[in-house]
């Protein structure tokens, strides 16, 4: 008879390019390792081990990060939350194939950076941007047509994004 589930679970954490902005970002791989001494590359711990409740899982996904360093292998945890690297031993690493699941990872004490002023001006520019080409596309098409509706549209959505743009911090 065999397990339903995998006796333990580690995370592999490496550090790529996000796929738009080419930002770092960290992204974890998963190894389950099966009582008959297999272990399945790639894997979504969820769909393994999302058996009980909810709270359950979110448990057993914190301890699993936080058993995982940055960057590297982390340690194996079974699905209650046990270290188990003394009773597993030293499994070798393969290069994972896919995306990843992305995890922010976060240090404990620093502050993330403030970015109201970055997204302010992104709103701002936008929406000039969009209230002079509606603007332009009204005026280009006298009032009348599917191109000025679409002008309409372009202006109402500056303004929207212009009006966000103002407002002052609480």
């Amino acid at each position: 008879m065999t397990s339903p589930r995998p006796l333990a679970i580690r995370a592999i954490a490496s550090v790529r390019p996000s796929l738009i902005l080419r930002r770092p970002r960290r992204v974890c791989y998963y190894d389950a390792f099966w009582p008959n001494g297999w272990v399945q590359r790639n894997i979504s711990p969820s769909a393994i081990m999302y058996q009980r409740d909810p709270a359950d899982y979110s448990v057993f996904e914190k301890q699993l990060h936080a058993a995982c360093p940055e960057v590297g292998v982390g340690s194996w945890i079974d699905y209650f939350g046990s270290n188990l690297d003394a009773v597993i031993g030293d499994v070798p690493v393969e290069p994972a194939t896919g995306l990843g699941r992305r995890i922010d990872y976060e240090e404990p004490g620093v502050p993330r950076p403030d970015r109201t002023r970055v997204r302010r001006a992104q709103k701002l520019g936008i929406g000039v941007c969009c209230l002079v080409a509606g603007g332009a596309l009204i005026i280009l098409n006298g009032s009348t047509g599917f191109l000025a509706f679409i002008g309409f549209s372009f202006c109402v959505v500056g303004l929207a994004l212009l009006s966000t743009s103002w407002r002052r911090p609480k």
